[in-house]
Parts: structure tokens; C-alpha cells; sequence
């Protein structure tokens, strides 16, 4: 039997996506922390979870109430050695257990806890606004997720619009900070020029994109400009101007994460999109066998009204949150509790990517010696440290020692002490360190002593001479002194 066309404006099909989109979402994120998450927090990392609870209670003279207001998380109770690889399989369980339908609201929150709890001890690794985004869409989705396998009342139609409000912010407000920037590469369309050899972890597809015309790649910047500005307005407009603004908001992602490693985070930007469709839209696109065939009743005025507060709330979080650091001034002190609230929840964050261009791609390189042999140059596992290794397509794993050493490249060696942490680690041969690192000889025998030169990167022709991907200059030393097992140990000698 034909099923009967779906009722205009329900949303069974999109609330499915969604909450299916969302648990995948989640299984990447627990998933990639997994495995870096001894090398990063465990006994033995690079920021050990013990040693960070401490300085926290110390910092807070152990107030629990205080703790918990600023740091809240589950890692507090939970023993330093395994807690935080507990919170990734709790989570992973529990984003599965939300792809299959389990009560997916619960399931959802189970996710939120367990990924909040780890980002509060995970600065410096990760404090990326994805995270953020996540933690945010994670509670937020909870208006429109049904709490049982099989809803008996409809997503509240303002719950739609908090998603989609959330979904303009992180768009809309990237346009914002390019153009309040005044970083020059974006308003005479030069950006892309730079952008895919000076990305975090290109890729091969991104290689090429970077020997494009500059025609093309001018063009391709006032698209992304058109697309993260106005379009993305379009999101707040009637139902026929909301899907085409979606649609070519979908579109940037996918070349993004084509052309780029950026974890889940284009993963996720999608499942938003999908905010904006209903029933309607699937049964034109012969999609209807993903709506279920019984349609719930309405959502109850209760459930409208708790989705109106929340989208109220939201937008005057984000505006607190945002407009001070946009603008440039401090936030009143009366607004105080509200964006420490915000922050506890990880609501109201201020989003808003690559506002200024970098135009040259440094990159710490690492450099081991085993007793009184030769410095040895080693190879991170991800990064583009080896100039004949083809770049790699690392997404939608986020490996978050080698997003950090893109960031030490473009400052000092000593506003990155988790670099210092990570020299020590190895000298002190721990096992989980040498393998985020990912070169082979690290895990056969500890170094001796440690130090790390700056490379500048710039690709190659096409022709690509001597099968090299990159050329590089430089080498001068990073920090200003080697590490050995003694200590530190001042360069003897220019490089």
C-alpha cells in the first residue's frame, strides 16, 4: 500500500536524520579520542590527568562547589588512569546505542556528559571550536530528538529553529570575523591562495587546489564570502529561500572536507542542514521511506514553550557571549554569572573560523639523538614534516597533536609548554607519547636528547622535481635549547 503523503511542515524523516546524523557524529569524535587519549591525558601523556586535577583544585583552593561550577566533569571521581578512555567507550556506547534508536535523547545527553566531562580537563588538545560546536549542537538537539524509540508527539517547530539559529551563528559569524578582521587576504579575494598550502593538515586534493588559477581561487573566495554571509541569512527566511541557503552552505562543507582535514566538523555542520527540511522535502526527493509511517500527534504547548525559552536564551547568550568579543570590549560585570553559565554548559560560544589568513606554513620538526650518534630527523605521524611524503587525507580522525604543532609553528617555542611535555615524555620513553608521534624508531629505543628546528613549507610545481611534495627553508632552532634526559642544554653551534 502506498503510504499517504506526510502531513505539511511534520518532520519525522529530518528528526530521524538528524538523530542518526548526530550519533555518527558522536561515534567519530569518541572514536579518534580513543586512541590519543592515553598519549594525551593518561600517566604517562603529554598533559597527565592527575597533574591537571591538581593544579585546578589548587587554583580553586579545593571549593567542590566551585570546581564543579567551573569545571564540570565526571573525570573528578573517576581514576586519573583510565577515566578519560572510560568516558570515550561510555560515550561511543551510548552513540551507538542513539544510532540504533535506543531512546536517543537520553543516549544523547549520556554523549554530552561524557565528551564535556573530557573537554573540560582537555586544553590544550582540545579547545577547537568544533568541540565546542559539538558540545553545543548535543544539548540543543535535545528539543527535536524524540526520547523514546518511538515518538508519540512531533519536535516542537521551534526546537527546528534553535537548530538553525545555531547553524546561522557558526556560519553567518565566520563571514563576520574575516571581514572585521581587516586581514587583507579576504578583501582583495587573495585567502584561497594561501589557504590550501597553509592549512592545518592539507591533503593531496588540497595540494592540487593550491595550483589552481588565481582566477578560480579569487572567484572560489568571493563564493565562500557570498555562501558564510548573506546566504547563510537565508536561513532565517521563509521555507522556500531556507533549503537552497542550506544547500549551498552543504555544498562549501563538502569541498572543506575534500580539500582539507578537519575532523567531524563539516560531519556536523551537515546534520544541521538538515534543520531546515520536513517530510515534504523528502517525499519529493523519493526519500518518504524515511519517514516513519505513523506520524506523532503535535508537540504539546508545553514542549513549544520550553523550545521558545531555550531559543530565546540561546540567542541572548550568544549575543552576551559574542558581541563583547567581536566588538572589542569587556563584558559587564553583571553579565558575569550569565557567561560563566553559558561556558559551564557550553552554550552561546562565539564561533567564527580563519579570520585571518595565514599566508606561510612554519612547522616544528623534531630532531632525536641515541647516545653520541648523529641528530636524526623524525617524522610526525600526520603532519607534513617529510617533504617527499604525499600529504595525507587524515578526516574524519581529528589527531590533535598534529592540529597543536600547526599552531606552534606560528608562535614561540615557550608559549607551547605542551611541546616541552611532549620532549619529555619520549626521553622518558613513554610508550603512548611515541606513538601519537608515530615514528617507529621512538618505540624501539628512547632517545637520548631532544630538539626542534623550524621548517618553512611551501609546495612544490606540479611537475613535482625529484618526487618532492614540498620545499622547505630554514631549520633554524625553535626552541633555544636541546632536551636531554638532564635537563636542557643550550645550542652549541648555529644549525
Amino acid at each position: 500500500m502506498a503510504r499517504v503523503p506526510p502531513p505539511l511542515g511534520t518532520a519525522e524523516g529530518p528528526r530521524w536524520l538528524v538523530a542518526r546524523g548526530l550519533a555518527a557524529v558522536w561515534v567519530l569524535a569518541f572514536a579518534s579520542l580513543a586512541v590519543q587519549v592515553d598519549g594525551l591525558f593518561g600517566p604517562d601523556g603529554i598533559v597527565p590527568l592527575a597533574a591537571s586535577r591538581a593544579r585546578a583544585a589548587a587554583a580553586l583552593d579545593g571549593d567542590v562547589l566551585a570546581l564543579a561550577w567551573h569545571l564540570p566533569s565526571l573525570l573528578w571521581v573517576l581514576p586519573a588512569s583510565w577515566g578519560p578512555l572510560a568516558l570515550c567507550v561510555v560515550g561511543l556506547g551510548a552513540a551507538v546505542a542513539m544510532g540504533l534508536g535506543r531512546a536517543p535523547a537520553v543516549a544523547n545527553l549520556v554523549a554530552w556528559a561524557c565528551y564535556r566531562s573530557l573537554v573540560a580537563f582537555g586544553a590544550p588538545f582540545l579547545a577547537f571550536q568544533w568541540d565546542a560546536l559539538l558540545l553545543e549542537t548535543g544539548l540543543l538537539a535535545t528539543a527535536v530528538l524524540p526520547w523514546r524509540r518511538t515518538p508519540t508527539r512531533q519536535a516542537p517547530v521551534l526546537g527546528w529553529w534553535i537548530l538553525r539559529v545555531l547553524l546561522v551563528r557558526v556560519v553567518f559569524l565566520s563571514a563576520v570575523v574575516k571581514l572585521a578582521s581587516g586581514d587583507p587576504t579576504w578583501r582583495d579575494l587573495s585567502a584561497l591562495t594561501h589557504h590550501f598550502a597553509t592549512q592545518p593538515l592539507p591533503n593531496v586534493l588540497g595540494w592540487h587546489a593550491d595550483h589552481l588559477p588565481w582566477l578560480v581561487l579569487a572567484a572560489a573566495t568571493a563564493a565562500t564570502l557570498l555562501v558564510e554571509g548573506p546566504v547563510a541569512l537565508g536561513l532565517l527566511g521563509p521555507r522556500r529561500v531556507r533549503v537552497p541557503a542550506a544547500g549551498a552552505i552543504a555544498a562549501l562543507m563538502v569541498v572543506i572536507a575534500a580539500t582539507g582535514s578537519y575532523g567531524f566538523f563539516q560531519v556536523l555542520v551537515l546534520v544541521l542542514c538538515l534543520s531546515v527540511l520536513d517530510d515534504d522535502h523528502l517525499a519529493r526527493a523519493r526519500l518518504g521511506r524515511l519517514r516513519p509511517a505513523h506520524v506523532p500527534a503535535p508537540a504539546s504547548r508545553w514542549a513549544e514553550g520550553g523550545a521558545g525559552a531555550l531559543l530565546a536564551g540561546m540567542v541572548a547568550l550568544s549575543v552576551a557571549q559574542g558581541l563583547p568579543r567581536y566588538a572589542g570590549v569587556a563584558l559587564p560585570p553583571v553579565l558575569s554569572p550569565v557567561s560563566q553559565a553559558a561556558d559551564t554548559l557550553a552554550l552561546g560560544q562565539p564561533y567564527g573560523l580563519f579570520a585571518v589568513m595565514t599566508t606561510a606554513r612554519p612547522l616544528p620538526v623534531l630532531e632525536a639523538r641515541w647516545g653520541d650518534g648523529p641528530w636524526t630527523e623524525l617524522r610526525w605521524r600526520w603532519q607534513t614534516s617529510d617533504p617527499h611524503a604525499a600529504p595525507r587525507q587524515v578526516a574524519p580522525h581529528m589527531p590533535r597533536l598534529d592540529w597543536q604543532l600547526w599552531f606552534a609553528g606560528l608562535g614561540a617555542c615557550e608559549r607551547h609548554p605542551w611541546l616541552m611535555h611532549t620532549m619529555d615524555a619520549l626521553l622518558a620513553g613513554s610508550a603512548p607519547v611515541a606513538r601519537l608521534v608515530g615514528d617507529p624508531r621512538l618505540l624501539a629505543r628512547r632517545p637520548d636528547a631532544l630538539r626542534v628546528r623550524r621548517y618553512t613549507y611551501t609546495p612544490t610545481a606540479t611537475d613535482r622535481p625529484d618526487g618532492a611534495w614540498w620545499t622547505r627553508e630554514g631549520g633554524e632552532p625553535y626552541c633555544a635549547a636541546d632536551r636531554t634526559r638532564d635537563g636542557w642544554t643550550l645550542w652549541d653551534a648555529p644549525p
